[in-house]
């Protein structure tokens, strides 16, 4: 075979492929691969700070969450609240008491004698 007929040979293969060797098809083929390897690559460090701000985040929700959840718990019960409400004032009730001596009349009568 001639070199010339390997070469038209080669060319109906590439054309039936969809491959062609012009210069220019292959430098827009290659910057297109460059293109879709470099798209998705991201830094280590934007990465990293993407997942600070998200863990700060979930700390700040989870700080939040705790205190709304205290704050919505009674300090008071119910009961007791509707008890002291509907408790009814009594009058207190003024009542002297007799005050007793610790001393007896004969004490008395005794401690006179003995100062007159």
């Amino acid at each position: 075979m001639s070199k010339s007929l390997v070469k038209k040979a080669l060319e109906l293969c590439e054309d039936s492929n969809g491959i062609s060797k012009n210069k220019n098809d292959l430098k827009r083929i290659k910057n297109k691969n460059e293109a879709y390897r470099t798209r998705g690559k991201v830094s280590k460090s934007l990465v990293e700070k993407c997942n600070e701000q998200k863990n700060k985040k979930k700390a700040l929700l989870t700080n939040n969450l705790s205190y709304l959840n205290k704050i919505s718990k009674p300090v008071v019960k119910y009961d007791l609240i509707e008890s002291v409400l509907n408790k009814k004032s009594k009058p207190k009730e003024h009542t002297k008491k007799v005050e007793e001596s610790v001393f007896t009349e004969e004490d008395f009568k005794n401690f006179e004698k003995s100062y007159f």
